[in-house]
């Protein structure tokens, strides 16, 4: 009988295929890590929060490179020794993480620590998978003081870029309500009338969600109010009156806390500038300085 011309296949021993999956994985680990240890910041110096992704799983790096480089930033803002590479973590209970679907960006807050030099800072910041989208604000990631009631270092002068800063606890609920550049022209205005007025390095405003109703239009124009809660102190009624598309043409702001009273007008039009002053004023019953925004 002739011998048989089929190849004897030997059994494959699963400590081989086991050995191999595991030098595969090592590999994959150690060229993962050996990319993040070489990685360097396109933004600059920075500062890396050790537990970010715990709170913030899909941001994209290229967002965080940029909050990692701008707490660097407000850091050696505040002093002149060593800053620390590492270390900061985000504080618990702090973190706020939303996605607006319609316009498919994602908002998030929360206060950063570093207890190695004691210091805390507030950060906002906003991205979404489409970088050129017209709902993204100018400031994709905004660092501040932390308002007076959320400190633990109390040792800690605060320095801010500016003079003083706005954090909205909540502003999210304009951005829905009014589109993302209504709602920035709307907060800014109100910003920097508080920066004048309080006198605190941090200025906290919060939303009642509660109060923002849709009040009866003038016209094809679009009235709103809310309530604002600044600084756990002042209690501001705010009408915000502008054209049927949610501000392109034009926008007036009244705000009013019960003694003292602003308003505010966007507009290119000298005739629309007129009509909303008058309406300022019909709120408010009596002389009031009106400002006139960028157009």
């Amino acid at each position: 009988m002739e011998p048989s011309s089929e190849k004897i296949k030997k059994p494959v021993n699963p400590l081989v295929i086991g050995g191999f999956v595991v030098g595969v994985v090592l590999i994959v680990l150690l060229v993962i890590t050996l990319k993040n240890l070489l990685r360097t910041n396109a933004y600059g110096d920075e500062v890396r929060i050790d537990n970010f992704t715990t709170y913030f799983n899909n941001v994209p790096q290229n967002e965080k490179d940029l909050i990692f480089h701008q707490l660097y930033t407000i850091i050696s803002n505040n002093m002149s020794g060593e800053i620390p590479k590492d270390g900061a973590v985000v504080r618990e209970g702090t973190s706020e993480y939303r996605h607006n679907k319609s316009t498919k960006v994602y908002y998030g807050k929360f206060i950063v620590d570093i207890p190695t030099i004691e210091q805390s800072y507030s950060v906002q910041f906003e991205w979404s998978p489409d970088a050129d989208s017209e709902y993204l604000g100018g400031y994709p990631v905004m660092m501040s003081c932390v308002p007076k009631a959320e400190r633990i270092y109390q040792n800690f002068s605060c320095k801010d870029f500016a003079e003083k800063t706005v954090s909205w606890e909540n502003e999210y609920q304009l951005d829905y309500t009014f589109g993302l550049k209504t709602s920035y022209k709307i907060t800014d205005a109100l910003g920097d009338y508080w920066k004048k007025k309080i006198d605190d390095v941090a200025i906290s405003a919060v939303l009642d969600e509660t109060s923002l109703v849709k009040r009866e239009s003038i016209g094809t124009d679009l009235v709103y109010q809310f309530k604002v809660i600044v600084n756990d102190e002042y209690a501001y009624i705010i009408d915000v009156r502008m054209d049927e598309f949610f501000g392109e043409k034009y926008l007036a702001i009244y705000a009013n806390d019960g003694e003292d009273v602003a308003g505010f007008v966007e507009t290119n039009d000298e005739n629309t500038l007129n009509v909303l002053s008058n309406w300022i004023l019909s709120l408010a019953g009596k002389e009031v300085e009106i400002s006139t925004l960028d157009s």
